[in-house]
């Protein structure tokens, strides 16, 4: 009997775990678009979850409940620590593939306008022969 109490009461620790988790989770404001793909909760989340079972474990009686809400709390907060390092991670590595692609276009125009001013010149020097040649003719 007690053995099936005790289960109860760590499966009502795990239920309120993650009740608790979706509250946390659920405070974040609208994001623009480019930061939004880089917000992940699993880190906030999976604390939540493991700080939850983890003091639900170590709780006697009342103060189960207690535990399990401190450890959730702990492991949530330990949890979005993470998330922000990642973010700040995916965000600079977002940013440094737009540097790039933005060289890319940059050395990519500057080639087009040095291949443009060959061909002018091209055409200039043909310009010339054909004249030179047509008064070589001439005269």
């Amino acid at each position: 009997m007690s053995e099936l109490l005790n289960r109860s009461q760590i499966c009502g620790g795990l239920v309120a775990c993650i009740l608790l988790a979706g509250i946390l989770i659920s405070g974040g404001a609208v994001k623009p678009a480019l930061a939004q793909s880089c917000d992940k909760v699993g880190g906030r989340l999976g604390g939540a979850v493991i700080g939850g079972a983890t003091g639900s474990m170590f709780g006697k009686k009342k103060g189960r409940t207690g535990a399990t809400i401190g450890g959730a709390l702990i492991g949530g907060a330990l949890g979005a620590r993470r998330d922000r390092r990642e973010r700040a991670r995916c965000l600079e590595e977002r940013e440094a593939t737009k540097d790039r692609d933005m060289q890319r276009q940059l050395d990519y125009d500057r080639q087009r306008l040095l291949q443009q001013e060959q061909v002018r010149k091209e055409i200039e020097e043909q310009r010339l022969y054909e004249e030179w040649k047509k008064q070589r003719l001439g005269s």
